[in-house]
């Protein structure tokens, strides 16, 4: 794909220089990819301000590239600067703006710290619920909480299911494919005591939001964002003096599988993870007395015992 016929500026240099053009023309080509709102809204948080920041950005790429990094207060930033500008790079290659043996950020690197899960705990997530009021929007956030709590979603994946997508009798949620930050639709199971949370609430729901096809509505026809509900918590945390992040609470529930089971590859299927080692990678503040745990429950001992009395 050409947006127009350009001279190619690119030097034999690291430091190649194109057309200014091309960075519009990436964010465009990008939009018209059917990337999430996110994906695109993290393409322009770290785009737009690089070349406000670098003007000339396009006379010597690696020059502005780095210097955008090294402004990079932590370590999780350059990473995702340097992933963003990878992807443009690579775009500017396809479109003949620079020649494929030329890589401004070769060398460059991000190193990241190891990335661990910081879950909640069952008492602080009882203590949150036991701080809010009585208002339907409370009562909401009740259930969104229980939700998580019970399956593990991540709350964008929550507050955009709708009531076709739950199934009171198989007892499961189904989250769809434009919901999922993989893509991918799964189906993730529900408690029978989550059934029973769901009952109750969809029997007092407000009349104006009766008729709503969202589990969490917002109106009749919008459900609640996430980024709203994240805000919500904040505040009432604030208010009670009772901390919670609701991202935690997924990886309570992904650590309670681990524990009672043992088996981390559950737990990645409940989480949708597309790799065991990307579960693995996150639960490592599980210790020995898990392992032993999960040692007895399995009782590989024990069976070897019976079956030599069979």
């Amino acid at each position: 794909m050409r947006f127009e016929n350009r001279k190619r500026k690119a030097s034999s240099s690291l430091g190649a220089s194109v057309d200014p053009r091309s960075l519009q023309d990436y964010l465009e080509y990008r939009k018209g990819s059917g990337l999430s709102k996110a994906t695109l809204g993290l393409d322009r948080a770290i785009l737009v301000p690089f070349a406000r920041e670098f003007p000339a950005w396009h006379e010597d790429i690696r020059a502005a590239m780095v210097g955008y990094l090294d402004m990079s207060r932590k370590a999780w930033t350059r990473s995702t600067r340097l992933r963003v500008f990878k992807g443009f790079i690579k775009f500017l290659v396809e479109e003949g703006e620079l020649p494929e043996n030329v890589d401004p950020l070769r060398g460059v690197t991000a190193p990241l710290p190891g990335k661990t899960a910081t879950a909640a705990t069952p008492e602080g997530v009882s203590a949150f619920l036991a701080a809010l009021g009585a208002s339907w929007e409370h009562k909401r956030l009740a259930v969104l909480v229980q939700l998580l709590a019970d399956t593990g979603l991540r709350k964008n994946e929550a507050c955009s299911l709708r009531w076709a997508d739950y199934d009171s009798a198989a007892r499961r949620v189904v989250v769809r494919a434009e919901n999922a930050k993989t893509r991918r639709e799964r189906t993730v199971p529900v408690s029978g005591d989550m059934v029973r949370v769901l009952r109750k609430y969809r029997d007092n729901l407000p009349a104006r939001l009766q008729e709503s096809e969202w589990i969490f509505p917002l109106s009749q026809k919008d459900h609640i964002p996430a980024a709203a509900v994240g805000r919500q918590v904040n505040r009432i945390s604030h208010a009670t003096g009772v901390p919670l992040r609701l991202h935690s609470i997924r990886h309570m529930a992904a650590t309670a599988i681990i524990r009672a089971t043992g088996n981390i590859a559950l737990a990645a299927q409940l989480l949708g993870h597309s790799q065991i080692s990307t579960t693995a990678g996150f639960y490592t503040h599980l210790g020995l007395d898990d392992v032993r745990a999960a040692q007895e429950q399995v009782g590989t001992l024990r069976s070897l015992r019976a079956a030599r009395h069979v």
